[in-house]
């Protein structure tokens, strides 16, 4: 499997003298394959940002800057949100949103 794509990882042989073994495999990403890694981790924080701004502006429009959980699975497609937006941005984001128990369920509240 290692073989087959030589461009994402290399191979090391290293001596450890501690070891059982005489030389164990390691496996580092090349350089390429580091860079991607990189520039995907800083576009998915990139459109996680972007995601929680349309959200905090959609909680700004409501009346009480809140909204039903059950209303916002509906609308989550429409605006780009992930399935487990709700779990994902208020842990990622706990200075912005935060859950709350409301008489008719639990909605997603913004945080002042």
């Amino acid at each position: 499997m290692i073989n087959s794509g030589p461009l994402i990882a290399l191979k090391i042989l290293s001596s450890i003298p501690s070891s059982t073994y005489q030389d164990q495999l390691c496996i580092s990403l090349t350089p390429q394959a580091s860079l991607l890694f990189a520039q995907e981790l800083s576009l998915k924080h990139t459109i996680l940002n972007a995601l929680a701004i349309k959200l905090q502006k959609l909680l700004m429009l409501s009346c009480h800057r809140r909204i039903l959980l059950s209303k916002l699975v509906h609308l989550a497609t429409d605006h780009g949100l992930p399935p487990n937006f709700h779990s994902r941005l208020c842990n990622d984001y706990p200075e912005r949103f935060k859950t709350v128990e409301t008489s008719y369920g639990r909605a997603l509240e913004l945080v002042s």
